[in-house]
C-alpha cells in the first residue's frame, strides 16, 4: 500500500493509500481513515442537497457508545437504487480493513490518482513509491 492523493469528480481531493496493482482501467480502490471519510460525508451530502440525491451516492458517518467505547459506523447510500428493483441494494456498510481505513466507492466511483501537482496519474500500477509531498499535508489535501 502507498500514499496517494486521490479524486473522483474533478475537484475534491483526499488522501488515501493504494495497492496500485489493484488499478482497473486507470481507476483505484483507495483506502480513508476516519476523519477523511467524514470530510468525503460532508462533501457528498452537499453535493446531494445541491444536485438531488437521485444523482449522487452519500455517505454518512454515525458514531455511537457501545460498552462504553466510542463507535463509527459509516453508510454509503445509493438513492438511484432506491426506486428499483435493487433497493436491498441502496444501503451499504462500509467496513474498516485491519488498519482502520474504509473503501469508499471502491472501482465504481472513478477513483483516481493524482501527482504532486495534482495532475492525473494514467497509469496507477506503475506507482512504486509513495508521493513526495505527503496527502496527509494541509498543501495536497487542500481542494
Amino acid at each position: 500500500m502507498i500514499d496517494v492523493l486521490v479524486c473522483c469528480n474533478d475537484r475534491d481531493r483526499y488522501p488515501a493509500v493504494i495497492d496500485p496493482a489493484e488499478s482497473r482501467e486507470w481507476n483505484v480502490k483507495p483506502w480513508f481513515d476516519l476523519d477523511t471519510v467524514r470530510r468525503i460525508a460532508e462533501d457528498s451530502q452537499e453535493e446531494a442537497a445541491e444536485y438531488g440525491h437521485g444523482s449522487v451516492d452519500t455517505i454518512h458517518v454515525l458514531d455511537g457508545q457501545v460498552n462504553g467505547e466510542g463507535r463509527a459506523v459509516v453508510l454509503n447510500i445509493r438513492w438511484m437504487l432506491m426506486g428499483g428493483d435493487r433497493y436491498r441494494e441502496a444501503v451499504e456498510i462500509c467496513e474498516p480493513n485491519g488498519e482502520g481505513r474504509y473503501a469508499i466507492g471502491g472501482h465504481g466511483w472513478g477513483w483516481y490518482v493524482l501527482d504532486e501537482d495534482q495532475r492525473y496519474v494514467e497509469n496507477p500500477a506503475d506507482l512504486g513509491q509513495p508521493l513526495t509531498t505527503s496527502p496527509g499535508g494541509n498543501e495536497a489535501a487542500s481542494q
